[in-house]
């Protein structure tokens, strides 16, 4: 079987999304143009360019339109261009180089555990994105010039190292961040309205182009048949491969005639024939949902996750902001 190439991917686990310079182009070439310096670390367009992946960026516009893409490599409005983009971006390079340096200064490492806990969590990752065994990754990597999960564990850490580091200083920085159930409480009575729900059925339907049809079918429900099966035989739109099912929806979203007979039905009810612009439909109610407020408890968790996600990217964005504060830059671009 031919095996397809596993990519080495970078690791993902920043709460904070924040750019990698690749290992790859840390080595500056001589009298390489400098993009920025922090804190008396130099990091060169090429480096920035590896960042935002601005040569992905190039093919994708090749793609689309190449004399745009030749205007934009070549003339002098179109570098200013892509130097305004590169500056767009240099924040957030910038921030993650200060990260990496504020992890170096409080000697952050990686255990061997932890180590041997994200790489194998990493493994999974890939195999179950790309659908393939460990057998069957370990083949592709040998087509890459690897020959062992030890050697490709090896490289994995090596490339994604201040990632890592970053990712275990994140942790520290938020480890204090908590959401109380009062803050979650409070937040709920202060935004019912984002609670409250619209009455709301969930039904299917069988419809036909005749009124005649409609009577047979009708005709056939009584006498005991699958409404399910049914809509697959008889229906004309394409609810029927999923039986009629038509899902939940609340007022304002059917036609009129459609709509009333439906929110006029009780549960497990099945209407007459309701004629619209569609053709004739025979509808069947399974659920309903009472207008009202969603009870706390029931959003409470929800609730508790969107404002520790908020805090958590509040207090970084001001760890970060602090750190910068502190930080000589000087930005050339």
């Amino acid at each position: 079987m031919k095996m397809k190439k596993v990519g080495i991917l970078l690791l993902a686990l920043l709460l904070i999304a924040i750019p990698v310079i690749g290992a790859e182009v840390n080595e500056q070439k001589p009298e390489e143009e400098i993009a920025v310096i922090v804190n008396d670390k130099e990091i060169t367009i090429s480096q920035v360019d590896a960042a935002i992946n601005l040569q992905g960026l190039v093919q994708k516009l090749a793609q689309v339109d190449r004399n745009f893409l030749m205007v934009l490599l070549q003339t002098e409005s179109g570098k200013a261009v892509l130097n305004e983009y590169r500056k767009a971006n240099l924040d957030s390079i910038i921030e993650r180089e200060l990260l990496v340096q504020e992890a170096k200064e409080q000697n952050i490492t990686i255990s061997d555990e932890r180590k041997d806990e994200l790489f194998n969590a990493q493994l999974q990752n890939i195999m179950s994105s790309n659908q393939i065994t460990e057998e069957q990754l370990l083949q592709s990597l040998k087509q890459q010039g690897i020959d062992s999960l030890d050697s490709f564990k090896e490289i994995f850490m090596t490339q994604n190292e201040a990632a890592l580091q970053i990712n275990e200083l994140q942790e520290q920085i938020l480890a204090p961040v908590k959401v109380t159930d009062q803050e979650a409480k409070e937040t709920y009575d202060s935004n019912t309205d984002k609670y409250t729900n619209e009455e709301q059925v969930t039904a299917s339907h069988i419809l036909v182009e005749k009124e005649d049809t409609a009577k047979e079918v009708l005709q056939k429900l009584n006498d005991g048949a699958d409404f399910s099966a049914l809509a697959k035989e008889y229906s004309i739109d394409d609810s029927a491969a999923q039986g009629g099912k038509l899902g939940s929806f609340g007022k304002g979203r059917m036609v009129k005639p459609f709509e009333e007979a439906a929110f006029a039905l009780n549960v497990g009810e099945v209407s007459d024939i309701v004629k619209s612009d569609f053709g004739f439909h025979i509808i069947q109610v399974t659920d309903k949902t009472e207008a009202g407020v969603t009870a706390y408890e029931d959003v409470k968790e929800a609730i508790k996750s969107s404002l520790l996600n908020q805090k958590q990217a509040t207090a970084m964005q001001e760890y970060i902001n602090k750190l910068k504060e502190d930080a000589n830059i000087e930005k050339k671009l």
